[in-house]
């Protein structure tokens, strides 16, 4: 019996930690697993470094052994690493701290601290592992020895006499905190993601900390809130561009970048901008003597000789920058009329040491010329090259392999004769150029997208993945925005990425191009916008990299059969984990019910649905298999979704398409949107066939979805029900709308204007419901029953003073009396940082009301 009891708890272990690795693995199947939570640190003053409490509601309990774990690194290129990574306090006062100190004379940077005396365990990570990549941490406590054991991935260490009690309750924070005697700012600058604790080898909580915006985490298992002050979402910031960099220059500048150094060269008429990206710090150098720069001038920076040369290629000139002197080698003549090179490509061949440009467009005429300058003896030609058609065009990105040989060219605008007066168009083809043959390649052309986009000036490369990342932007309006675009070099498939940069384009006075930084993985946007008052505004953007996906691929997806192989192994070990965790939970629910009291019997159980439609917390949609589908939305098609199913549930009865041109393509012609919406109502038709029982139709005159209720579970519905009795609300109304809320609020991932007056209503009906419940119900015999009430309603108003008083007194009911006060004490920081006064009253106050 003891054996078996042994091998039990040995799988329950195994399959929790399985549980984690699917919670880590499956979002990468779909995007890059970007999750974690960067801490502002030392470098940032004290109010704006970042605090992570896991411990927020209340404190973790446990009887005996447990465990933390979580993934760490630390972010590079700052001057001081010192602080806090976490600080475990036991209720009796009792503290475990992890610290970190660049400076400890005997190089072991890492320290446990029990109490107020240094432990045994104590080391150091190599920068490669600390700088470059995660590194998993665990600290687990052995009560039957009274032992810590601490591992960084690498090496194991353990402490005895670590002085817990054989039960009790901790606090757990990370970072900085404001809790009792124990607060601190000091904080390293890190990462942290995938935190899970363990009581006895069971995964209690999960914390992927996978979230894009905020204050708060959610933690997979048992949805328990963290609270976090400051955030930083990796997350969003592989998703999000952040302006890191915005200057006014009077003329025509143009812009290059110095890969080795990480550098974005400025060019203006009188001065050189050099911005470094690792630092956000830009210098100014001022020109011996100004010098004349014509609109449609370019820059480039040659890796091999290390210079900067500045190019006009109507005049057949490339000046380099002199830096001891601060003066360039030759100067351009005034011109006398408008480039005819707007938006050529270039680039420089490692392979001949020369400068190529390509294409462009002036005078009403597209370009396919291909032009080489040699560095070397300073002489212009123009190359005769062969292969496949090179139709004359610009606007389309150019990127070069990391050999210097081959060049791909994507897209752009222009006809196949050059005359902009016959047929212009937007090409989507992907051509191949080599240097060495001088030969065109076509290697595919995109199915025409439904709506026209160009590219920036560049691609980058990523050779070993064989695939590009570019730009792209509709080039037929004048307020527009760029976005990041992921390709493949071989096969005819893209996919969008990352959010929007604004974008004001006007051909002659715009310019954008997209740069590479290795060492920082990032990718560095820069735009251009040269105002009628001749003077330029010039901004930087970075994402890091890589940057996350938005929708799925567009083409012929190839999947390699190898990793069909390896999907196909983890599906079948989560089916038996999942076989396995059912068969134990059927039991644990059987031990339940034989035990708990018959009062509580008569609660039904919730309907079992394989199709089902969730707009309480996240959106989702399951299908008829039980399988997520949401990822199938693009974000246009969501938005269509809700507008549709929303206006169907409610009082509307459905939408007219006059309604949704309104509000999803305003400004669009009539037929534009008609045909948009045409094209885009049949997409969510096509999503919808795979939800039985949901059909989209207009047999009313308005667009509606019919939905059969008795085998579709929709929430939003539920809570209608739940809600459409004006009353004060029975226990079992409560218990089923808890159910509807576990998922967090109303559509909480999703903001649009139309959508603010619905979750306001949804909003006021919960809190009103349950509120009103507490003001009839015996509170004092159910507190636990009353502080959960009291959290559902903190989810959706954080200074409800109702709320507050329910559950600090429900708290004190219970002997909590730490936990009522550190309640009270949230409450207060909330409600100053929202309305930046002090709440006037007191703890004993609200106890006692």
């Amino acid at each position: 019996m003891f054996r078996a009891k042994i091998s039990v708890n040995r799988i329950q272990k195994r399959l929790n930690y399985l549980f984690v690795f699917f919670c880590l693995s499956t979002p990468a199947i779909s995007f890059a697993q970007n999750n974690g939570l960067h801490f502002y640190g030392q470098e940032t003053v004290q109010d704006k470094r970042t605090s992570l409490d896991l411990t927020a509601d209340e404190e973790m309990c446990f009887d005996g052994d447990f465990e933390l774990s979580f993934d760490l690194y630390f972010t590079p290129k700052f001057r001081d690493y010192y602080g806090y990574v976490f600080r475990i306090i036991e209720e009796n006062g009792h503290n475990i701290d992890l610290i970190y100190d660049q400076k400890a004379f005997n190089t072991q940077n890492f320290k446990l601290v029990i109490g107020d005396k240094f432990s045994n365990i104590a080391f150091n990570l190599p920068e490669k592992l600390l700088f470059k990549s995660w590194n998993h941490f665990t600290i687990s406590y052995r009560k039957e020895f009274d032992e810590l054991v601490f591992t960084n991935g690498n090496q194991k260490f353990s402490q005895k006499n670590a002085g817990f009690q054989n039960s009790g309750c901790y606090k757990v924070l990370f970072g900085a905190n404001h809790y009792k005697r124990f607060k601190t700012t000091d904080v390293p600058m890190m990462n942290i993601k995938n935190i899970s604790v363990l009581d006895h080898g069971k995964l209690k909580f999960f914390w992927p900390l996978d979230e894009f915006k905020g204050d708060e985490a959610f933690d997979r298992i048992g949805k328990r809130r963290a609270t976090v002050e400051n955030p930083l979402w990796i997350n969003a910031m592989h998703t999000n561009w952040k302006l890191v960099k915005s200057v006014v220059i009077t003329g025509h500048p143009s812009v290059a970048f110095n890969q080795q150094k990480q550098i974005i060269h400025i060019v203006g008429p009188s001065e050189l901008y050099n911005f470094s990206v690792g630092d956000e710090n830009m210098v100014k150098l001022e020109y011996a003597s100004k010098r004349d720069i014509a609109a449609g001038n370019q820059s480039v920076y040659d890796q091999l000789s290390g210079r900067l040369y500045n190019v006009f290629i109507d005049q057949k000139k490339a000046s380099y920058f002199d830096l001891p002197s601060g003066r360039w080698d030759k100067d351009f003549e005034r011109p006398t009329r408008l480039t005819k090179y707007w938006h050529s490509n270039k680039f420089i061949s490692k392979a001949d040491s020369a400068l190529y440009v390509m294409g462009g467009y002036g005078q009403l005429v597209y370009k396919n010329e291909v032009q080489k300058y040699d560095l070397n003896n300073k002489k212009w030609t123009s190359v005769k090259y062969k292969g496949d058609a090179f139709n004359p065009r610009y606007l389309a990105g150019l990127g070069v392999t990391d050999d210097g040989n081959t060049a791909y060219i994507m897209g752009g605008h222009g006809s196949i004769t050059g005359e902009q007066m016959l047929n212009p168009t937007n090409y989507y083809d992907l051509i191949r150029y080599q240097v060495k043959t001088q030969m065109f390649k076509k290697v595919y052309t995109l199915k025409s997208p439904e709506n026209d986009f160009a590219f920036a000036n560049s691609l980058v490369i990523d050779s070993p993945a064989k695939s590009f990342y570019g730009l792209v932007f509709a080039n037929n309006k004048f307020k527009t925005h760029l976005q990041l675009i992921k390709g493949s070099l071989t096969s005819p498939t893209y996919q969008l990425i990352g959010g929007y940069i604004p974008y004001l384009f006007h051909d002659i006075r715009s310019y954008a191009d997209l740069y590479w930084c290795p060492e920082l993985k990032k990718l560095v946007a820069v735009t251009l916008f040269t105002r009628e008052d001749n003077n330029t505004e010039i901004k930087i953007y970075t994402i890091e990299f890589p940057p996350n996906g938005l929708g799925i691929a567009i083409g012929e997806a190839r999947f390699p059969i190898h990793n069909i192989i390896i999907l196909t192994g983890l599906v079948c070990l989560l089916i038996g984990a999942t076989y396995y965790f059912y068969k134990r939970r059927k039991i644990a629910q059987t031990e339940t019910l034989l035990s708990i009291p018959a009062h509580n019997k008569d609660i039904p159980a919730p309907k079992q649905y394989q199709t089902s439609i969730h707009l309480f917390g996240n959106l989702q949609l399951l299908d008829n298999n039980g399988d997520d589908v949401t990822k199938m939305l693009s974000p246009l098609l969501k938005e269509l979704l809700l507008l549709i199913l929303l206006y169907s549930m409610r009082k509307e009865g459905g939408i007219s398409s006059n309604k949704l041109d309104e509000l999803l393509w305003f400004g669009k012609s009539e037929k534009v949107a008609r045909n948009n919406r045409s094209v885009n109502i049949a997409k969510l038709k096509g999503i919808l066939s795979n939800l039985e029982y949901c059909n989209l139709n207009k047999d009313s005159g308005y667009w509606k979805i019919d939905i059969d209720f008795n085998h579709v579970y929709i929430d939003y519905f539920h809570y209608l029900q739940i809600t459409k009795e004006q009353n004060q609300g029975t226990k079992q109304q409560i218990l089923e709308l808890l159910k509807v809320l576990q998922r967090g609020p109303f559509l909480s991932n999703i903001e649009y204007d139309w959508l603010d007056d619905i979750k306001s209503e949804v909003s006021h009906k919960v809190i009103d419901l349950l509120l009103n419940y507490t003001t009839s119900a015996d509170t004092v015999s159910q507190p636990e029953f009353i502080i959960e009430i009291a959290d559902h309603v903190f989810y959706f108003d954080r200074v409800n003073e109702d709320a507050l008083k329910l559950k600090c007194k429900a708290l004190s009911q219970l002997g909590k009396h730490t936990l009522a006060k550190n309640t009270f004490e949230k409450f207060q920081r909330v409600y100053k940082a929202i309305y930046t006064v002090d709440f006037e009253k007191s703890f004993q106050s609200i106890i006692e009301a």
